[in-house]
């Protein structure tokens, strides 16, 4: 009667293992680059940046060209979420109610650390949103932080723009 106990605590845990689980939040092999230096005044700069930032619909709320700020907003899909959050594996975000797509903030800074460059910096926020965990449980409401995608893509359209930029940090040569 006793073995019979004991099997039944094993198999109580191993199903509360497999339904709720140990999920993690995945973790990235390389730090997310958030910001870059360009070979450009600020003047050549700033007026290419709101084009290359606003190419894809994005909606600017705020520019404000003497503190070099911008803040805009994205709009994606909710079902691209992973695409662009560190999400933990076996969860998925769906359709709650008639909500199928998030808005994302988007703040730009750009700072002149001499007259010959400039460095954007690019913070996305991912508004709060509930997602479910295996089987689809409700879980509370939440927020998922960035995997670096969307600050590349930015940072990627900015630097076709300007591709001479500069690694001081490798100490490598202007060019």
């Amino acid at each position: 009667m006793v073995r019979h106990k004991n099997y039944i605590w094993v198999i109580i845990i191993f199903f509360s293992f497999s339904i709720f689980g140990c999920a993690t939040i995945p973790t990235l092999e390389r730090p997310i680059e958030k910001s870059r230096t360009f070979k450009a005044s600020f003047e050549e700069l700033w007026q290419a940046l709101i084009p290359a930032l606003t190419s894809a619909g994005e909606f600017v709320t705020v520019a404000e060209k003497d503190s070099g700020f911008i803040t805009f907003q994205k709009v994606i899909l909710i079902d691209r979420l992973r695409e662009y959050a560190l999400m933990p594996s076996g969860w998925t975000c769906h359709n709650i109610g008639q909500v199928s797509q998030l808005v994302l903030l988007i703040n730009v800074v750009t700072t002149k650390p001499d007259e010959k460059h400039v460095t954007v910096t690019i913070n996305s926020k991912f508004p709060e949103i509930r997602c479910g965990g295996f089987w689809d449980i409700s879980w509370p409401i939440r927020t998922f932080s960035t995997n670096g995608k969307l600050e590349k893509e930015y940072l990627n359209k900015i630097e076709a723009l300007f591709p001479n930029k500069s690694y001081k940090w490798l100490g490598e040569e202007e060019k």
